[in-house]
């Protein structure tokens, strides 16, 4: 009886866990909330308050499992702690609508296959680099090894510029 119950709420923790995900996937901003310059910290706004950085006080830096994310103030790290999806969710549209267009290769970094629209998988680093691969398994290979990408991206970006 207790391993059915260990089941039914490991099965509702996961039913939460993929809702949560795909809400937070959803997250708009306006143009006026991000930063147009590659290499900027995308967003002017706070992921927890959506207060302009600044507004309040000098802007709190804090990294999260490696990513740099900017608040408006220290107490917002705690309520980012306690539900850091959609926070992430919001840095994550942010980097991909500052690097998209811009992004400056046409085949994936990894495979050397073409990069086909639709087919698309968006890889946001540490350093909040958005990369585009081709497939799945080429994303997990980017994550193994990021600092061999980052510096193909970066030469890439200063070729382009």
């Amino acid at each position: 009886m207790k391993r059915l119950e260990s089941f039914i709420i490991a099965g509702i923790l996961v039913c939460l866990a993929i809702t949560s995900l795909h809400s937070a996937e959803k997250t708009k901003l306006k143009p006026e909330q991000i930063n147009k310059k590659i290499g900027e910290y995308p967003l002017t706004i706070c992921v927890i308050t959506t207060n302009k950085l600044g507004s309040k006080d000098d802007p709190f830096v804090y990294r999260y499992q490696g990513r740099e994310i900017h608040f408006c103030c220290k107490s917002c790290d705690d309520t980012f702690e306690k539900n850091p999806t959609k926070g992430l969710a919001m840095l994550d549209a942010a980097v991909i609508a500052q690097q998209k267009e811009s992004y400056p290769f046409k085949e994936c970094l990894i495979s050397q296959e073409p990069l086909v629209k639709g087919e698309l998988v968006k890889t946001i680093d540490n350093n909040n680099n958005l990369f585009l691969t081709c497939c799945k398994i080429c994303a997990e290979d980017l994550r193994k090894d990021p600092e061999t990408y980052q510096t193909m991206l970066q030469e890439a970006y200063k070729n382009n510029s």
